[in-house]
């Protein structure tokens, strides 16, 4: 089974860069450079609880300015003076086994599972179709489309297959067994798809139509059955070759 994967973001307010501790910081000498570093720290942080942490091998190694340079791709002088501003601002503090903490930054994330995210996303995909579609349903969906749509359900309906037979394996249309009975008469196509429905479960059978196939041998093979029995085992008044009747002929 695949592990769940869990995705994090950044969430920042609308009014993030009007905050009185962030417009501080951009009013400094390389403000916005310190404000983007900041933001870097943030993101490398979110899965860790605002923790920057590394690991090189089983020992906890805390980063240093050269270390963040390279994390985040800032040149050092600007991590060193940054460091040193968000320390003495409060945005972050070196914790006791020498992490850097990001004391915000519990506020700022987002997280969600992998089977969320694709869940909020069909939602919102669903709902994108919905007010696209309904507001037009007054105008076009008319009294002339519902009955189309009431004729297309009684149509399905018509060519839904049931089973009929002795052994329930003959499927028929309730259009196909209404045709057979007014071609036959009910106790007739009664008896045909008896006799259909043992001769499939015998031979084992399999049509993709099982009307088309009683129309074309199953009828037929009825009425042999049916007129051999009428006439003690001769089919159209005719005996059998092995019953033939011996007479004398000159020769």
């Amino acid at each position: 089974m695949s592990e769940t994967k869990r995705f994090y973001w950044l969430k920042l307010q609308e009014d993030f860069f009007e905050d009185d501790t962030i417009d501080f910081i951009e009013s400094q000498e390389n403000g916005e450079r310190y404000c983007l570093f900041y933001l870097k720290l943030c993101l490398k942080a979110l899965k860790s609880e605002g923790k920057l942490i590394r690991y090189v091998g089983n020992m906890l190694i805390p980063y240093d300015e050269k270390g963040l340079a390279k994390l985040t791709r800032t040149d050092v002088d600007t991590v060193r003076c940054a460091l040193a501003l968000f320390d003495k601002i409060g945005l972050v503090s070196r914790l006791d086994t020498g992490e850097i903490f990001i004391n915000q930054l519990n506020e700022m994330v987002g997280t969600e599972t992998d089977k969320a995210k694709l869940m909020r996303q069909k939602r919102a995909k669903e709902k994108l179709i919905s007010n696209n579609v309904t507001p037009m349903l007054p105008e076009c969906y008319t009294e002339i489309e519902k009955e189309k749509e009431k004729e297309k359900d009684i149509n399905s309906e018509k060519t839904k297959k049931h089973k009929n037979g002795t052994y329930q394996n003959v499927l028929l249309s309730d259009s196909e067994l209404m045709k057979l009975c007014e071609t036959l008469g009910q106790d007739k196509a009664k008896a045909v798809i008896d006799n259909f429905s043992e001769l499939k479960e015998m031979k084992g059978y399999k049509y993709k139509s099982d009307y088309l196939a009683l129309k074309k041998w199953g009828i037929e093979a009825y009425e042999k059955k049916y007129a051999t029995s009428q006439n003690g085992g001769y089919v159209n008044n005719r005996r059998p070759a092995s019953d033939s009747v011996g007479c004398d002929v000159d020769f």
